[in-house]
């Protein structure tokens, strides 16, 4: 299911701004790797991300694809994945490197995740029942941002909340398989 907000609703500024910490946090998250290994990281890499209690896009640095696949990089192993019959070959964190350290601390205290609780005063929740459930946000073909949620997060929303001027600021679409 996808969430659509309303252009210029205080619900959609807040998305926004969710959107646009979270691609910050990945590029401030793959500069302190290319600084601590010395290394620059493929610009399709995509870094890993964890949900975890009302935080999502809490970047990891584990497994990373570098621009240099033979390189030996600092901090680094190399090791070949293996998805949808395809091989890969990326790099996984070493925990036992003074790199490994470097960066654990620099994205303890440089890198922030994305809090949802925001969204609340609107009536998007994305836990309930002592039960947290991801979500994920898109940047459509329009410029505007849309949330991708877990079906559940539905039955959460109050959209009583989400009117704005009479209005609905809110509408939900099947995603597209």
């Amino acid at each position: 299911m996808e969430l659509h907000f309303k252009p210029g609703s205080e619900i959609a500024k807040a998305v926004q701004g969710m959107y646009e910490h979270k691609e910050n946090m990945l590029i401030k998250a793959k500069q302190i790797i290319e600084e601590e290994t010395g290394f620059k990281i493929d610009p399709k890499s995509g870094l890993q991300f964890i949900f975890v209690f009302d935080e999502s896009y809490d970047w990891q640095y584990d497994l990373v694809k570098f621009i240099d696949e033979e390189a030996k990089i600092p901090g680094y192993k190399s090791e070949i994945v293996k998805e949808n019959n395809k091989e890969y070959k990326l790099f996984r964190i070493n925990k036992r490197t003074t790199v490994f350290n470097k960066i654990k601390d620099r994205f303890h205290n440089e890198i922030t995740p994305v809090r949802s609780r925001i969204l609340n005063k609107y009536g998007v929740k994305t836990e309930g029942n002592s039960r947290y459930y991801g979500y994920r946000l898109y940047k459509e073909d329009d410029g505007t941002i849309s949330m991708q949620i877990h079906p559940e997060v539905f039955n959460l929303i109050d959209f009583k909340k989400s009117i704005e001027n009479g209005n609905q600021t809110i509408t939900v679409k099947q995603s597209q398989s």
